[in-house]
């Protein structure tokens, strides 16, 4: 059966108003994962330098406690 040319033409209202709500909706999509990666980018930055911060924190704490060691080491062969 073929659709009359004419009537392929015809939108009724309450298609267009979809469409337009569709597009406010695909704007809005376009605009907040814009905002979001933004955020989540700062955020990951933030959490990359708080790991760096502590990985350093915990490498010192270990050369402190090889230095310990070592003094110990040295004590006991003194003391032999």
């Amino acid at each position: 059966m073929e659709v009359p040319h004419s009537f392929a033409l015809v939108r009724p209202p309450y298609l267009a108003s979809l469409g337009s709500q569709a597009q406010e909706q695909q704007d809005d999509m376009r605009e907040d994962p814009v905002k979001t990666l933004k955020e989540e980018v700062m955020d990951c930055n933030k959490r990359m330098e708080s790991c760096v911060g502590e990985k350093e924190e915990e490498n010192e704490n270990e050369k402190e406690k090889e230095k310990e060691k070592e003094k110990e080491k040295e004590k006991e062969k003194e003391e032999k």
